[in-house]
């Protein structure tokens, strides 16, 4: 059931935009194909400056860039910055799987941290699974490469990325954007402006997002009672009737002062209501060994059981998911944003967040579903290997960091202090008994002890320096450092502690930066650069693990040409990975322990041209090498380095992107436009064991390197008596490319899902 303030909001939105008059004009476009690279303003460094003069491997969207790109949520980002690649991923419809310069994300656990952090306005979030949801009018995107320890704190081993969502005009202003596409997607977002008001000034903006999901299930409606099972905690799931939808309601209000003194407050909230349902999870063969012969005779027998047999290496238009049920996600946000300018050459800020989400993921096909009998003969359901996640997840979180910035003609400096603390709750790992392995009894006698929730605490502390001294006009040297304290509660069940286990860790750390900057010309810039990152230590299944470390060396060169009509911005580097946290199975617990080390070195090459008036093109290159020097797994009870056989999994070694744009005006019409985007990644290896006896089962879970290419023709600045309209005709994944996106190896049978096919569709945007 969507909110009533949703509803209030979207009323509003759509009273204020009848009520503004057709005779206002919306704000000026920047001069549209003057044949020159706009200058792009980022905060890198915690404070405005050109993209250009920053040392940091950083690429900047612009809002027009987002917009020609038609970004719409996190997932649209992937390759628009050198080697970034976001997807999604199993057991979650609300959590991407990112991958920036060998580093992977993408655990559903409470307590397990990622090495790429997210932030929305400059608000650090402490889980990646409220990061997903559709985001309101974006002015810019960062994606920061490499690690980001000194300034951005824990957990920014691979980069962040920062969202920057638009705020109030100050003026009075409406827009309106509308889609429709196949797989009855509709799409609309409404934007409201106010005129400044002795300072005030405020804009309200909704969103609503909806596709039916592109694969059928077999099996809809199906009930799983998990009542007594449960205590009464999860009650009935039921499955779901397509996969890969969604149903999305969401609302973003800013209010700003700014009265053109030195004091400016920002307040934003933003609130989004998100239902979907994972992707179709098909059964792609059968693994080696007595485990796979055993699931293909199960599978074999199925038809004369009166279950379903489907196995297939292809992407099918219809699955059974016979518990796939439907995801839902709320997450809610309040910031405020305030700083005071001493002079030109010092400001103090302050931005306070309290955030929060709750998740529930319901039933989840992790062995591919098929509606499968009990090959004894029962008629009972029976799952190769299932999951249930029936009670919400929720995460509270609030934030503080406070800076201080002052700039001189001979030192910069940028301080400040940083606290974080987290509260969330979970499920517990005894709901690890609602895994189904040869169990064709889906609802047992009630559990001998009562649900208790995982219990999860989280505080950290970090103060931060960085100052940067100009030693000449052409010479900079940049040193930093940050030191972070770490406190964490947890509580959990085990089989041993029944009424749960509590355990507390506290870690402390220290990053630290130093950069040296040189400027042959003014619009060349080259830098060298140590950094250093870490992800935090935790607990997993009540076993603690410590931090993870990684030390960069990287050199780069940033470079505007040609009368600023060529960018060229390049990056080389490399990197020692420690103490990785390696998740482990053992006695039936998941656990993670610090078993791994790594090398990872690589480039990154981003070229942008605009030869002439209303022509852009360019594209970005990136080669990652990541290579495990230890990484230790259980075999058989013993301890083995198995580094050797191991494979890199979702890290290919080559990934690009190319693209063209064009713009010409067309008299008394508008402008037209023309773009055409195309997206490389090389081979990968998309499950981490090492290889199979069968060249095809290698070949089933090896991804080959493959082009995405999106094409889109837009006629804009459409003169409607006073308003501005374009319309747009997209189409994503033109060649209809069908590859696989995620392969799991769940020990009997080889599983995985594919990536959305070709959609199409009709945008049209209206300013008053």
């Amino acid at each position: 059931m969507k909110t009533g303030a949703i509803s209030a909001a979207r009323g509003a939105l759509f009273l204020g935009a009848a009520l503004v008059p057709l005779t206002v004009h919306a704000q000026s476009p920047a001069p549209a194909g003057s044949g020159h690279l706009e200058e792009i303003i980022v905060t890198a460094q915690k404070q405005a400056e050109n993209l250009q003069v920053v040392p940091v491997a950083v690429t900047a969207l612009s809002s027009q860039a987002i917009e020609d790109a038609r970004v719409t949520d996190v997932r649209d980002i992937s390759a628009l910055a050198p080697g970034l690649i976001v997807k999604g991923q199993s057991g979650s419809s609300n959590l991407p799987a990112m991958s920036m310069r060998g580093i992977t994300t993408g655990s559903t656990g409470i307590t397990v941290d990622a090495g790429i952090t997210m932030y929305i306005n400059n608000v650090y979030l402490g889980r990646a699974n409220g990061s997903l949801f559709d985001l309101a009018e974006i002015e810019r995107i960062e994606v920061l490469r490499g690690p980001q320890g000194t300034l951005f704190g824990r957990n920014s081993t691979g980069g962040a990325i920062n969202i920057i969502t638009k705020g109030p005009r100050g003026e009075l202003a409406a827009k309106v954007d509308a889609s429709i596409s196949n797989y009855a997607g509709r799409r609309l977002r409404a934007r409201l402006d106010t005129p400044e008001w002795n300072g005030f000034s405020a804009s309200l903006t909704y969103l609503h997002d909806e596709e039916r999901g592109s694969v059928r299930n077999l099996t809809p409606g199906i009930e799983w009672d998990f009542t007594r099972r449960s205590n009464g905690v999860v009650q009935k799931i039921a499955s779901a009737k397509t996969l890969g939808m969604r149903n999305v309601d969401a609302v973003e209000a800013a209010v700003r002062f700014d009265n053109g003194g030195p004091f400016k407050l920002d307040y934003r909230f933003d609130y989004t209501d998100r239902d979907a349902t994972q992707a179709a999870v098909q059964v792609l063969g059968f693994t080696e060994g007595s485990g796979g012969a055993a699931a293909k005779a199960i599978y074999d027998a199925q038809p004369a059981l009166g279950g379903l047999n489907i196995v297939s290496t292809k992407r099918l238009k219809a699955v059974s998911n016979d518990m796939m049920s439907l995801n839902t996600l709320r997450v809610f946000g309040h910031s405020v944003t305030a700083s005071y300018a001493f002079s030109d050459a010092i400001e103090i800020k302050n931005i306070a967040a309290w955030r929060g989400f709750d998740e529930n993921t319901g039933g989840n096909d992790i062995g591919g579903g098929n509606a499968l009998k009990d090959p004894a003969g029962s008629g009972q359901p029976y799952k190769i290997l299932a999951t249930i996640g029936g009670t919400p997840q929720s995460q509270r979180q609030f934030t503080n960091e406070f800076q201080i910035t002052a700039r001189t003609r001979v030192l910069d400096v940028v301080a400040g202090v940083f606290y974080f603390v987290e509260n969330s709750t979970g499920i517990p790992s005894l709901f690890n008994q609602f895994s189904f392995t040869a169990i064709p009894n889906y609802n047992p006698p009630a559990r001998p002890v009562a649900y208790q929730p995982l219990i999860a605490r989280n505080q950290s502390h970090a103060g931060f320096v960085q100052g940067t001294l100009h030693v000449t006009d052409k010479l900079d040297l940049t040193a930093g450092a940050r030191i972070t304290k770490d406190s964490r509660y947890y509580k959990d069940v085990t089989s041993a502690f029944p009424n749960g286990l509590a355990i507390k860790r506290k870690f402390k750390h220290t990053d630290w930066l130093a950069t040296v900057t040189y400027r042959p010309t003014d619009n060349i810039m080259a830098y060298a650069k140590v950094s250093t990152g870490y992800i935090a230590g935790g607990i997993r299944s009540a076993i603690p693990f410590e931090p993870e470390e990684l030390t960069s060396y990287e050199i780069g060169v940033k470079a505007d040409l040609l009368d600023k009509r060529l960018r060229i911005n390049a990056a080389a580097y490399t990197s020692k990975y420690k103490n990785l946290q390696v998740m482990l199975f053992e006695n039936g617990v998941t656990f993670i322990e610090n078993a791994g080390r790594a090398n990872i070195k690589g480039f990154e090459l981003e070229v942008t041209a605009a030869p002439v008036a209303g022509v852009t093109f360019g594209g970005n290159l990136a080669h990652t090498d990541f290579e495990y020097k230890e990484y230790i797994q259980v075999v058989n009870g013993v301890r083995k380095d198995v580094s050797d056989s191991l494979h890199p999994t979702g890290r290919p070694r080559w990934t690009g992107q190319v693209f063209g744009q064009a713009s010409t005006p067309i008299e008394q019409i508008g402008t037209a436009t023309f773009r055409l985007d195309a997206t490389y990644q090389g081979t990968s290896r998309l499950t981490a064991q090492g290889g199979y006896a069968s060249a095809a089962l290698n070949d089933l879970v090896t991804d080959k390197g493959f082009w995405l290419v999106n094409a889109r023709a837009s006629l804009s600045d459409i003169d409607l008596g006073g308003s501005k309209a374009r319309v747009s005709f997209f189409v994503q994944n033109l060649t209809n490319k069908k590859n696989l996106e995620f392969a799991a190896d769940v020990g009997s049978v080889i599983v995985g899902f594919f990536r959305q096919p070709r959609t199409y569709g009709l945008d049209l945007s209206f300013e008053f």
